[in-house]
């Protein structure tokens, strides 16, 4: 049913209650609880959970490595700002400035003079 007016065109849609519990028993002849105890004892199902489990360690896995990229970064940043890394030095002779930098080696930070 639609009406047009001043302001336009509008659909009026009667939708009516879809009965899940009916429709179990139509489909499967049981009531919708049996019929999701059978499926949760189905090998479908089991595959469901197991690939759902497996996309979740993924995620998991994918947040570790931000977050220990994230506080890697920060570290380092400390150590720069704490030992003076990357910055020249002056010393009592001007031409001979001493350099520092920070290196990771095996996963451990090093401070060299360069």
């Amino acid at each position: 049913m639609s009406s047009e007016n001043s302001q336009g065109v509008t659909s009026l849609v009667e939708s009516k209650k879809y009965d899940v519990e009916l429709e179990a028993y139509q489909l499967y002849g049981d009531n919708l609880a049996g019929v999701l105890a059978k499926f949760r004892k189905s090998a479908d199902y089991i595959k469901i959970l197991y690939k759902k489990a497996k996309d979740l360690r993924h995620e998991l896995a994918d947040v570790r490595v931000q977050i220990l990229a994230y506080y890697e970064k920060k570290l380092k940043r400390q150590l720069q700002e704490m030992f003076g890394l990357n910055t020249v030095k002056t010393t009592k002779n001007p031409t001979s400035p001493e350099r520092y930098e920070m290196i990771k080696i095996n996963g451990t930070f090093a401070i060299c003079g360069v």
